[in-house]
């Protein structure tokens, strides 16, 4: 159940300057772009068990109820999140019309070991 309210995060759109953990939000952001890389480059699938268990170890940490964390994600503008995506791609040099950069940044955060890199694994 915790696995779908982080779905349910990235589906309403939140943003930690709401309310949010910043570990959730984190969390939400490096699982989203993930599912972006491995969306758009044919080299990597998203890591579905990985980030699931990420999303639970995070969530409970977090010490909230899921009804407390469903009510945080209800409250937040989806212009908040999509300044903070495209803040993300700027800053990892993702352009959404190629997928060759998609590719890029994957195997850099693979790389780099970073929480995103643990999401994708290779085709």
């Amino acid at each position: 159940m915790m696995r779908s309210v982080a779905a349910f995060f990235l589906m309403a759109g939140i943003a930690h300057a709401e309310g949010i953990p910043d570990a959730i939000y984190t969390h939400t952001l490096d699982r989203f772009l993930a599912e972006q890389i491995a969306g758009a480059c044919d080299a990597y699938t998203f890591d579905r068990e990985a980030a699931d268990a990420a999303s639970k170890a995070v969530e409970v940490a977090s010490g909230l109820s899921e009804t407390e964390l469903t009510a945080l994600a209800t409250q937040v503008p989806m212009e908040r999140l999509a300044a903070d995506v495209a803040a993300l791609f700027k800053e990892r040099k993702i352009d959404a019309g190629k997928p060759a950069s998609f590719c890029r940044a994957g195997k850099a955060e693979i790389a780099a070991k970073t929480a995103t890199g643990t999401y994708l694994k290779a085709k």
